[in-house]
């Protein structure tokens, strides 16, 4: 997935601010504490789904309309992004911007955003 972003992620980052698919957010730290929450209970969903041999119920939509793993993810992604003062209205942009901050910073590893992108596009393919 890396690829993808190396040859522009200053220029993705811009393009995605300037879409304002990511915009500063100064209430955003205050809510850190409830994407975490949120981030654990989808975890815990479908670590119960895996749990009793249905692992794929755990990145497939229910009824409700969430994959629990990929929302997960998701939400631990943006309690990372609000600890920023920034907040998203794209995963694509979400995921350009963890690598500028985190990443390429070396908080995180590569493979941490690469396995989000996958989950995104297990859900997305689930739709």
């Amino acid at each position: 997935m890396r690829a993808e972003f190396s040859a522009c992620p200053e220029l993705c980052r811009r393009a995605c601010l300037r879409r304002k698919d990511i915009a500063p957010f100064k209430a955003a730290p205050s809510l850190v504490p409830k994407e975490l929450g949120q981030a654990g209970h989808d975890f815990q969903a479908a670590k119960k789904s895996c749990d009793v041999g249905e692992s794929k119920w755990a990145t497939i939509p229910s009824r409700q309309g969430a994959s629990p793993s990929p929302y997960a993810m998701f939400h631990a992604a943006r309690a990372l992004l609000y600890a920023e003062d920034y907040r998203e209205k794209s995963h694509y942009c979400l995921s350009v911007v963890l690598l500028e901050l985190y990443v390429d910073t070396g908080k995180l590893p590569l493979s941490l955003i690469e396995d989000f992108d996958r989950a995104t596009l297990l859900r997305e393919e689930a739709d």
